[in-house]
């Protein structure tokens, strides 16, 4: 491979036919007398565009085709002629330099010399070794382009934001589900909300036989009292989820505090109230719309010994656990008041320091991202100690500021250019690599960009789980041979009329 052009931070590598290079990977560009070695990444492969090949080509197409005995090449012409008709053109990104010391540079960028310098691949695994990152709590991801195991730390979700985001079915959840599960056998303590309900299968490594999953059903196993959600939270319900006016809210306010002083305040003394509390009929109406919907959500209960309390059942996993809400089945209002719900009342806790922090997977974050309070949340989150995970096959539902905030993306296949745009005007990468890789990228391999990767673009194949999932797209075609025989019998009639069987 020789250096042929160079524009901005652009290098274009000619590359012989035997020089296999695959998009992503990385180049290191060798130079007598120069004490730093530069960094490239391949984000494009294209013919060598020369006039005199195009001639060629067609001369050779054209003697084929018209003449005999022309086939006799005593000097060989026509193997030099096709190796230059296959030479390829590889457009390449300068990363930075890796200088004497080993260590890599990310601002440190030079103009290589074409007669002198000599180019040999770079794996991922020195890159990222130069760059200065080290193994603390790892998490195996899969394998890189040259089958190198490839692994980011927990400390690298720890405090962050992050996003699995790529087209229907190219791997997001199953990275999503891999992530998870190793952050609960280092001890942390995931909560996942689980639209499909395809975690509760998760079965991280067990302590002493005792599981770290525990699957919540809102209005069933998942239900908690109207004093342990306190004011605060169930306030933010009624003007975040269910529109409450300022005037009504006020009111619903008062008669909590009414209950609250008597010592009686519970969902059905609620009710109560409302319907002989002194004010506007209108008001009374709003109120009672309200609260019918917090009791049609089932999600609230009087009585404390079927309750949920979030600190005490992260207490009885101290070593770590996975909790998943299951949404499926809950109608649109059900599931973003029992988002907004746990949102609210961990915050909360977290503020209080009653527990500890934890993460937060969205699976299909677009189904409830835009309708709830997660604007102001995305910001204060991480502040309080809820490291959140988006996935999601819809990147224009995450607005402008949530990517730039982003610590870590995951970036499935993409073909759209309304989704690449998306995700490449707020992306730390640059626009041409990932419109580039992106679109190449097969099922299950993503491109990973952020600090789990120290800002290094790094394409990965993610592994198997190794662990029961759920969630797989079921089929009517899938495995016909166990599906049993359909037999449509008619009854038998004179020979004029036909009998239909269908098998």
């Amino acid at each position: 491979m020789k250096v042929l052009t160079k524009d901005s931070d652009s290098i274009s590598i000619l590359a012989f036919p035997d020089e296999k290079v695959t998009l992503g990977d990385y180049l290191l560009v060798h130079q007598v007398g120069q004490r730093e070695s530069l960094v490239l990444q391949v984000y494009e492969e294209g013919y060598l565009e020369l006039n005199s090949v195009t001639e060629e080509i067609i001369r050779e197409e054209l003697l084929s085709i018209s003449g005999e005995g022309i086939l006799h090449d005593p000097h060989d012409v026509g193997h030099v002629s096709r190796i230059i008709r296959d030479l390829r053109v590889l457009g390449c990104k300068t990363r930075g330099s890796i200088v004497e010391n080993g260590s890599f540079s990310m601002g440190s960028i030079w103009l290589p010399s074409r007669a002198e310098s000599t180019i040999s691949r770079l794996s991922t695994h020195n890159l990222l070794k130069a760059s200065g990152r080290k193994l603390g709590h790892k998490i195996d991801i899969g394998t890189t382009v040259g089958e190198h195991g490839f692994s980011i730390n927990a400390e690298d979700l720890d405090g962050c934001l992050s996003i699995i985001t790529g087209k229907k079915g190219s791997g997001k959840s199953h990275l999503a589900k891999l992530l998870a599960s190793q952050l609960v056998e280092h001890g942390a303590y995931v909560f996942v909300f689980d639209v499909n309900d395809e975690y509760h299968a998760l079965e991280p490594e067990t302590i002493e036989g005792e599981s770290k999953v525990i699957r919540w059903k809102p209005g069933d196993s998942l239900r908690f009292t109207m004093p342990y959600i306190g004011r605060s939270s169930i306030s933010n319900l009624l003007s975040n989820v269910l529109e409450t006016p300022g005037v009504s809210l006020r009111e619903f306010l008062r008669i909590w505090d009414n209950l609250e002083s008597q010592d009686m305040l519970s969902l059905s003394r609620f009710g109560d109230a409302i319907r002989t509390w002194k004010c506007n009929e209108f008001v009374r109406e709003a109120l009672s719309s309200r609260y019918y919907a917090l009791l049609g959500s089932r999600l609230f209960i009087d009585n404390d010994d079927n309750a949920v309390t979030i600190e005490e059942s992260i207490a009885d996993h101290p070593r770590g656990g996975l909790f998943c809400i299951s949404l499926k089945r809950l109608g649109h209002s059900a599931r973003r008041l029992t988002i907004e719900t746990i949102l609210s009342k961990v915050l909360e806790l977290l503020e209080r320091s009653a527990i500890p922090p934890i993460f937060l997977f969205a699976e299909e974050a677009q189904l409830y991202l835009r309708e709830t309070s997660w604007d102001d949340l995305v910001t204060r989150m991480r502040h309080y100690g809820i490291f959140t995970t988006f996935i999601t096959n819809q990147p224009d539902a995450l607005r402008s500021n949530v990517y730039r905030q982003a610590d870590n993306i995951f970036l499935f296949n993409f073909t759209n250019e309304t989704d690449l745009d998306s995700i490449s005007n707020a992306s730390t990468a640059d626009r041409d690599t990932l419109r580039a890789i992106v679109k190449t990228l097969p099922t299950r391999s993503c491109v990973v960009l952020g600090r789990a990767v120290n800002e290094l673009p790094i394409v990965t194949r993610v592994s198997s789980l190794g662990l029961t999932a759920l969630g797989e797209t079921r089929l009517f075609f899938n495995d016909r041979t166990k599906t049993p025989q359909l037999l449509l019998a008619v009854p038998e009639t004179n020979d004029s009329q036909t009998r239909l069987s269908i098998k």
